[in-house]
């Protein structure tokens, strides 16, 4: 799954986050931070079935996420970094596995239509003899 988040943060303890980040250096905080959230989404999402994820558990998803960086072994404390939000805007499937799903759905309709063009030239048959 291709996933496009983003997070809120701010510095909660300004000595930790200096010394983390190699003297307070931005990019190397988001750095640090976008692998911890994406690590932490990637499991959120493997605990669920895509039905899940695509039909409406975004939010419980993305609150998974918000207090697993909070707190626990995710924690960004380490980092003199809170958390404020994490968002999911965006959830899509691998190109080659959305071409096979739309495959396997044409097939499907394909047969569905098949089995209806086949009814009504049985009904057809019945009628005009």
């Amino acid at each position: 799954m291709l996933v496009d988040s983003y997070v809120k943060w701010k510095i909660s303890d300004f000595g930790r986050f200096y010394t983390s980040t190699g003297g307070g250096d931005y990019a190397q905080a988001a750095n640090l931070l976008s692998r911890k959230v994406n690590d932490r989404l990637r499991s959120e999402i493997g605990s669920r079935t895509i039905k899940d994820i695509v039909s409406g558990t975004r939010g419980e998803l993305m609150e998974g996420a918000k207090k697993a960086l909070s707190s626990g072994q995710d924690s960004t404390a380490e980092l003199g970094i809170e958390v404020i939000d994490v968002r999911v805007k965006q959830i899509n499937l691998p190109d080659e596995v959305s071409s096979s799903i739309y495959q396997r759905m044409r097939a499907e309709r394909d047969a569905v239509a098949r089995e209806h063009r086949s009814q009504g030239k049985e009904k057809s048959s019945i009628y005009s003899s």
